[in-house]
């Protein structure tokens, strides 16, 4: 993320700063242009975040809002008398309004292969959860599922009882049909 951080502001340098169209750059995360505090583009129609929300200076934080919970990354510069900062936002949670079938709430599958039972902002005791960003400094604490739930082969109760219902009726039709067979053929007499 901070590599094309790099890569949007050498694009906003070469362009006058005016050009909306010209400030488009493909990229993997969504990235916000302000100047002086004020969104000048945006690469992401989905959520443009508060500016009060994202000054956190050239770090990675976590920001927890409504809508989910995000890494972000800034770059700053000062251009043409004005100071010109670039955040990306990398997903870690969504969650949106109303869910159906297109938008789905949950972590990324990108960034998490199994879901986590929470992202918190509160550093853990164990080391292994803790997520810090590349120098050293403290991001976010992941809390992990039970593992019983991720690796458990029990089969729900309800599923057991109707699997049995259905061998005891199946047993029962079984011996039916034979007693049926025997009288009617009356097989060994």
């Amino acid at each position: 993320s901070k590599d094309e951080l790099v890569n949007v502001a050498t694009q906003y340098q070469k362009t006058s700063g005016n050009a909306f169209l010209s400030l488009e750059k493909p990229t993997v995360y969504p990235y916000y242009i302000f100047r002086n505090g004020q969104l000048v583009y945006w690469s992401d129609h989905r959520y443009v975040p508060d500016y009060q929300q994202l000054i956190k200076g050239e770090q990675a934080n976590l920001l927890s809002i409504e809508n989910g919970k995000y890494i972000t990354n800034s770059i700053t510069f000062n251009y043409k008398g004005g100071r010109v900062e670039i955040f990306s936002l990398i997903n870690l949670y969504r969650k949106f309004r109303n869910e159906n079938d297109y938008l789905k709430n949950g972590y990324n599958h990108e960034v998490f292969i199994t879901e986590p039972k929470e992202i918190t902002n509160v550093s853990s005791t164990n080391n292994l959860y803790n997520i810090a960003d590349e120098n050293g400094k403290f991001l976010f604490s992941v809390v992990p599922p039970q593992v019983e739930k991720i690796n458990s082969p029990n089969i729900p109760t309800n599923t057991l009882l109707l699997l049995a219902i259905s061998i005891l009726l199946f047993g029962i039709y079984i011996i039916i049909w034979i007693s049926r067979l025997r009288t009617k053929h009356q097989f060994g007499r």
